[in-house]
């Protein structure tokens, strides 16, 4: 091999490697997009002992806990109660779909059916409006994007 092609060759590296890296980004970009977009899935719901509901995941507005029991809120206005706890129901069926967002301890809101974000409130596409807790303020301003992430 000679010398000029030496050379060629390791001014073309610092290239491979950024276009290496670009790959890599789009890959990862097309994941995150196929995530967000993708939200026509079904989770499975017991309503009572042996009658099961199937709910596509974007017809989801938001889920509210009372007690031991949680109640779905979806696009078509119906409202199901069913027994679990929010942190368990979000492990188990939810936290595979990123556009699930836990509020606290009592709320997880669907981030694609937020409208407006105003006084530290959420403003739902069907008019339901949910305050935002003090200690999730900054955190869910920086997932939806409004906000940067902090440089550390």
């Amino acid at each position: 091999m000679k010398t000029t092609d030496i050379n060629s060759l390791t001014k073309l590296a610092p290239i491979f490697f950024i276009l290496e890296i670009i790959e890599k980004m789009k890959r990862d970009y097309q994941f995150l997009f196929s995530n967000l977009t993708n939200t026509k899935q079904k989770i499975w719901i017991t309503l009572k002992r042996g009658v099961f509901k199937g709910l596509h995941t974007d017809d989801i507005l938001y889920i509210k806990s009372a007690d031991h029991y949680i109640k779905i809120y979806s696009e078509d206005k119906k409202v199901y109660v069913i027994k679990a706890s929010l942190s368990r129901f979000y492990l188990q069926k939810l936290s595979q779909y990123k556009v699930f967002y836990q509020l606290g301890r009592s709320c997880i809101v669907n981030l694609t059916k937020i409208n407006k974000v105003e006084n530290n409130k959420l403003f739902l596409h069907n008019g339901t409006i949910i305050p935002i807790p003090k200690n999730k303020q900054e955190e869910i301003l920086i997932t939806l994007g409004v906000k940067p992430l902090k440089k550390s």
